[in-house]
């Protein structure tokens, strides 16, 4: 997945708590150069994405893409901090990636556009700062998985502010006019929302 023709995912630009992954910063771009992780526990928290969620969005989904490939079964569980890892989302996600040689790399994606991790989020959460990447090595009888890009890309709908329009009505004299919506080209482009009052 190339960000250059889908704006929509970010890949991180800095690495923390790297322990014993192996050329943990190549993960940054899809390049043939390998992250490595040869051991249960090798972890690495991915961070600073530069997203820019509008404020007042409703987040409805997060999608993690892992690229690379396994020599055998090892794997790695994926997840997903708003504060900068002091808490993690409830929910943890294992890749399943390809096996055997580099030819077979491909690219795995977790998550969903609908999928939320298992808690509510805010815009902010996604601000470089707050929000993280845990990557986390699973038992692999001895094998190396290597891992060539992550990226991440959350699905949201944008709160965007209703408008109107100037109108003008006529009556006679002495006569009267009950408002209506319509009165006031009152729209909103976000599903539900309606005229409560005047």
């Amino acid at each position: 997945i190339a960000a250059s023709f889908d704006p929509g995912w970010f890949a991180p630009s800095a690495s923390a708590n790297v322990n014993s992954v192996g050329g943990a910063n190549n993960i940054f771009s899809s390049n043939d150069f390998y992250a490595t992780i040869n051991n249960s526990g090798d972890s690495v928290d991915y961070i600073t994405f530069g997203m820019s969620i509008p404020n007042g969005a409703t987040i409805n989904g997060i999608e993690v893409a892992i690229e690379g490939y396994s020599e055998g079964i090892r794997n790695v569980n994926i997840q997903l901090s708003w504060n900068n890892g002091a808490n993690y989302a409830p929910t943890t996600l294992t890749t399943t990636m390809p096996t055997t040689t580099a030819a077979s790399e491909a690219t795995v994606i977790l998550g969903g556009s609908a999928n939320d991790w298992g808690r509510g989020w805010s815009a902010s959460d996604f601000n470089n700062g707050n929000f993280l990447v845990h990557v986390t090595g699973t038992t692999g009888g001895g094998t190396t998985l290597y891992l060539d890009q992550l990226q991440v890309k959350v699905y949201y709908t944008a709160n965007t502010a209703p408008s109107g329009t100037d109108n003008t009505i006529t009556i006679s004299e002495d006569g009267s006019h009950t408002f209506a919506a319509g009165d006031f080209g009152f729209a909103d482009p976000n599903a539900g929302d309606t005229m409560s009052a005047v």
